[in-house]
């Protein structure tokens, strides 16, 4: 039987004191709960990685960490990015093609494909967001997301029905 996913997305929330206060409640909250057939993934902010990582090996929790991004570069000369090797040290996956940053930070497929390429050349597995049945699934994506740019945030979550055309198709 395969294992159910379960990927919480901490987006550009909390800081280090709310996220030991998440972990602290967490590890009692999750001691009370058979997780023997899920897999839980969190992706908090890159600032907290160091720290969440340590929580999770220092409580021997049963949670892997996503970075919420990668360098579309590889180690180098590109100010302000983080690339592959680097976030390599803190998780085990990546999240790429989220909708905020193809609508907020313009991009496209092909900085997905070559982010899905410097994360896989590191061994990190791949979270590959698609917004619909139209989406390209880049090679190397592991888990893909679907995450309908409408059901973000809105409490709508999407049908059913489109949710399978959209596995279907």
């Amino acid at each position: 039987m395969s294992k159910i996913l379960y990927i919480a997305n901490w987006k550009s929330n909390k800081t280090k004191e709310e996220a030991i206060q998440f972990f602290d409640q967490f590890k009692n909250e999750i001691a009370t709960v058979d997780t023997s057939n899920k897999h839980i993934i969190i992706a908090p902010p890159l600032t907290l990685l160091s720290e969440c990582k340590q929580y999770i090996v220092d409580n021997n929790l049963n949670v892997s960490l996503a970075a919420q991004n990668v360098s579309a570069f590889p180690q180098g000369a590109y100010t302000g990015e983080i690339n592959a090797r680097q976030i390599k040290e803190f998780v085990d996956y990546v999240i790429v093609g989220h909708s905020e940053r193809r609508k907020y930070l313009h991009e496209d497929e092909s900085d997905i494909a070559n982010k899905i390429r410097e994360a896989t050349e590191m061994g990190i597995k791949v979270i590959q967001c698609i917004q619909d049945e139209n989406s390209v699934i880049h090679k190397g994506a592991e888990i893909i997301a679907y995450e309908p740019p409408s059901a973000i945030g809105s409490g709508n979550p999407d049908d059913p029905r489109h949710v399978a055309e959209v596995f279907n198709s």
